[in-house]
């Protein structure tokens, strides 16, 4: 039987290479990252491949890619599950930042013990308030995240760090217009932690259609495009 089922898939990709790729990808991203980086571009690949049809599922939650019929997510971090196939596609830097009103306020801090006097923006996922991540002389830091205020959402992290509610520690690509303006500034600087890998994520054990390969490429090539987004050192 597995021997038949080979076969049968080595016959479809010959008739996949034969003609143009088309038909559906279900795809599910966080709102930030879609919004910013993903929706831009999709004319781009619509262009190119004019018979796929996008569908986005715009979620923070963790989707069960099997069960939800998702072909392929956008992970960031390190990846823990063995019944997923993953490619590094791009790097997330972490930032730890504050606005401009809030520093002249309260100070800015120097040390992690300074930061845990201050107000903190926290993020929350799944859940759980997520840890803030530092490196220090190659020793990993955690700081608790939960402070003065806490949400599920990227872009609501910004407009707290943006209000002057706290200090925020979030993707670095959320503040870029921000950080050149002089409206927030990046605090803790030597105690950044390294970046975390972005993944295109896709069910072990599938075959992948060429819409799917193609969609993939697609991110690939926009991790590529954006230097917040880019493979460090590539």
């Amino acid at each position: 039987m597995r021997i038949l089922q080979e076969l049968d898939f080595a016959e479809e990709r010959v008739l996949e290479g034969q003609s143009a790729p088309s038909g559906l990808v279900r795809v599910t991203v966080s709102p930030a990252f879609g919004r910013m980086f993903v929706v831009p571009r999709l004319l781009d690949f619509r262009n190119r491949f004019p018979d796929v049809v996008v569908e986005m599922d715009v979620s923070a939650r963790h989707v069960d890619l099997i069960e939800e019929g998702i072909d392929v997510a956008v992970r960031i971090g390190r990846l823990s599950d063995s019944a997923l196939i993953a490619r590094h596609i791009g790097d997330m830097r972490m930032m730890t930042l504050a606005s401009a009103g809030y520093l002249a306020r309260h100070g800015t801090p120097q040390t992690l013990e300074e930061l845990r006097t201050h107000r903190r923006i926290g993020y929350v996922y799944q859940g759980n308030i997520v840890e803030w991540e530092f490196e220090r002389e190659g020793r990993h830091i955690a700081v608790d995240g939960g402070g003065a205020f806490r949400t599920n959402d990227a872009e609501h992290v910004r407009a707290a760090v943006l209000a002057g509610l706290g200090i925020g520690h979030h993707a670095s690509w959320l503040f870029t217009d921000v950080l050149a303006s002089g409206e927030v500034s990046q605090v803790l600087e030597p105690y950044a932690p390294p970046p975390l890998p972005i993944a295109a994520v896709t069910a072990a054990g599938r075959r992948m259609p060429s819409r799917v390969r193609h969609f993939i490429d697609f991110l690939a090539a926009i991790c590529a495009d954006e230097p917040e987004l880019k493979i460090e050192g590539s």
